[in-house]
């Protein structure tokens, strides 16, 4: 089969081998194992850090194309040069293929699902990597890619993959998934939730992530008495501003590690910018809590259940409320989902938020805003409080976080019955682990048969 690959992601060369992004390279690797011949038609140049991966077979043509960009007058006249050569290079590509597989949303692929138009007897596939809700705001580009891909009359013998499942959807959408680990890796992770509460960061942290808000959360649950720690993992522009709030408030002589008596300075930018959340914008912050109430009451700090004390931990990791890990590599991340009881995501826009899912697959609950295809990850939770949610057996699978104060009564709730978090915490590494990369495989391989 002659596969044809468009994408606005890069392949580039380096030290004689081709290298992508590395998530992106792993599901290329699946896509190229199913077919004789494959051909790339995407930019080969990329001016910022990327995590590389090396793509495992090699011997794919690559026509490097112009990256089509519109941020300033230089590269939108660049851009619109390049678009005729571009038109051509398609059609040329696209006759020869025996399918077309593009890669959305993108400048790029917008060009080639308009060319794709002239050859509607070509079997073409759609993997659209970001949000598909259709009531989110969204770029111009973006709705009319997903309006042209979702149209059976001008996308025909399309079909679409889009990340989670939505109403009203044309017949040509496929509800769809990223894999991160296999079959083999499946297995019963113990969680047990005692104090301190450990909550993970996992990701870039940027202020389209809200990695601040992990920041404040800690401290809402120290004010209510709860001993609670933050790990983040990853790099990014918050990172030193992140690192400031912890170390002032250490300065002052008070450890956050304790529970009781906990503050945190606003004086910090980074705490500074409440949000709301609604339909459109980003999370809400709400550092004042009005109580510190589960649904049964208060709780009583000396009433959890301690974790055992461990000798090989670090000073800093018994000390502080906050470790900062940086960029590390997935064994070591898959570790620290093990040993968290929350993982923390208050993303203000994804696609396959895959932090989300690995950290179900080990067992480990989501804190989450409802965005993309969140809500259905989690099994639709956060229309009622937890205590009305496993009344009705609707087997929440998360914590979605629209407001800082329910988030912590819900996890109050969670300390206080156990048994939920256990049957929480199972429910989300089943709904996981069903999402393997051989699985993945499989519907790949239905596509390209198709």
């Amino acid at each position: 089969m002659n596969l044809l690959v468009i994408s606005d992601a890069p392949i580039l060369e380096v030290h004689g081998n081709r290298q992508a992004y590395a998530p992106y390279a792993k599901e290329l690797d699946l896509w190229m194992k199913h077919s004789s011949q494959v051909t790339f038609i995407c930019p080969d140049k990329y001016l910022h850090n990327l995590l590389l991966r090396e793509l495992e077979q090699q011997d794919f043509e690559q026509i490097a194309v112009t990256r089509l960009e519109f941020n300033n007058i230089k590269s939108a006249l660049t851009s619109i040069i390049a678009i005729p050569a571009q038109i051509i290079t398609l059609y040329r590509e696209m006759k020869k293929a025996d399918h077309i597989h593009l890669r959305a949303p993108g400048s790029l692929t917008l060009l080639a699902g308009l060319v794709a138009i002239l050859l509607p007897r070509k079997r073409k596939s759609v993997k659209y990597a970001g949000n598909w809700d259709p009531n989110s705001k969204q770029p111009l580009s973006y709705r009319w890619q997903k309006r042209l891909f979702s149209s059976p009359k001008w996308s025909k013998n399309t079909k679409v993959m889009a990340y989670g499942q939505w109403k009203n959807q044309s017949e040509n959408i496929a509800p769809f998934f990223t894999a991160s680990y296999s079959k083999t890796d499946r297995k019963v992770f113990k969680k047990e939730l005692v104090s301190p509460v450990q909550i993970i960061f996992v990701g870039t942290l940027s202020k389209n992530k809200n990695p601040q808000l992990l920041v404040e959360l800690i401290k809402g649950l120290h004010q209510c008495g709860i001993e609670a720690r933050a790990h983040f993992y990853g790099d990014g522009p918050m990172m030193s501003q992140l690192k400031e709030i912890a170390n002032s408030t250490s300065s002052k002589g008070r450890s956050l590690g304790q529970a009781e008596n906990e503050s945190i300075s606003h004086s910090n930018s980074v705490l500074s910018d409440s949000r709301v959340m609604d339909s459109d914008s980003g999370p809400r912050s709400n550092p004042v809590l009005s109580d510190c109430q589960d649904t049964d009451g208060d709780i009583k700090p000396s009433s959890l259940k301690k974790s055992p004390s461990r000798t090989e931990r670090s000073r800093s990791e018994d000390n502080a409320a906050f470790t900062f890990h940086g960029n590390q590599p997935s064994g070591v991340v898959k570790k620290a989902y093990e040993k968290a009881h929350f993982v923390f995501l208050a993303s203000q826009s994804e696609g396959w938020p895959k932090v989300v899912a690995e950290a179900m697959w080990h067992r480990c609950i989501p804190i989450v805003t409802p965005v993309s295809c969140v809500p259905w990850m989690l099994n639709n939770c956060g229309k009622d409080d937890l205590k009305s949610a496993f009344a009705k057996a609707e087997q929440p699978r998360g914590l979605i976080y629209t407001q800082m104060d329910k988030v912590i009564r819900e996890i109050m709730f969670l300390l206080r019955n156990p048994e939920y978090y256990k049957e929480m915490s199972r429910s989300a590494q089943d709904w996981s682990q069903h999402y393997t990369i051989e699985k993945f495989e499989q519907e790949i391989v239905k596509l390209l048969k198709v």
